[in-house]
């Protein structure tokens, strides 16, 4: 159908909010997350091992809580414009957190689960020695 409408081009409408939003939330997620990881080790509540998880210091979740927030913050408008965009309709600025808390929700989990997975990788493996880790 958007081939029929659009033609080729149809399928890349609203490809440039979040492309230019991705650039900025890629980075600032990471360095959220290290900036609040690194000054969580000077706190030794911060640095209690969580039951049943392998190890994963509390500083691992509050650290990805930091990368979600700042991530959902910032790609909310981009991904709202770019819904718009793809589907038609205008788009106001006023407008462009609407559907901020599921994409939070689902920000959330994703960066838990990334940095914990990265953590456990860090503290059981040796993976990161090698240039392909």
């Amino acid at each position: 159908m958007v081939y029929h409408r659009d033609g080729l081009i149809g399928f890349y409408r609203g490809v440039i909010p979040p492309f230019i939003g991705s650039t900025i939330f890629r980075s600032l997620q990471f360095a959220a997350y290290e900036a609040v990881f690194t000054k969580c080790e000077t706190h030794p509540n911060t640095r209690v091992k969580l039951p049943l998880s392998g190890g994963i210091e509390l500083r691992v979740l509050i650290g990805a809580l930091a990368s979600a927030t700042t991530r959902a913050v910032i790609e909310c408008p981009f991904e709202y414009a770019k819904v718009r965009r793809q589907t038609g309709q205008t788009w106001k600025l006023a407008d462009g957190y609407t559907g901020f808390r599921v994409l939070y929700i689902r920000t959330l989990g994703l960066m838990s689960t990334y940095f914990c997975i990265l953590d456990s990788l860090r503290r059981h493996t040796n993976v990161f020695n090698y240039k392909v880790g």
